[in-house]
């Protein structure tokens, strides 16, 4: 057992009212188990900014971990998350110039 701090940035800030959560974890959890306790933590307003509605997949976002990147859309869910680590999840950045 252990705990990971998850910060909130963006739309996910607002939808779920505060910047940072602490998520009680056990041995083997993944990112995509810390994302599914955010979720029940703040709720079906919360989960329609992490989620696809018409899918039920993960929209596209960042998780950072620590410094580790990984992509909604790309990335490995099934990474597996330690006691102590902090986690950030945040809008991805697009626009420029075509």
């Amino acid at each position: 057992m252990g705990k990971v701090k998850v910060k909130l940035f963006a739309h996910l800030r607002q939808a779920a009212g505060t910047n940072e959560i602490a998520i009680e974890i056990g041995e083997k959890s993944s990112i995509k188990d810390v994302l599914e306790m955010t979720i029940k933590t703040f709720g079906p307003d919360f989960e329609k900014n992490l989620k696809d509605t018409s899918t039920g997949e993960f929209a596209p976002f960042l998780i950072m971990i620590g410094r580790k990147e990984i992509s909604s859309v790309k990335g490995d869910l099934s990474t597996i998350v330690m006691d102590g680590d902090e986690i950030s999840l945040l809008d991805p950045i697009g626009g420029g110039i075509k």
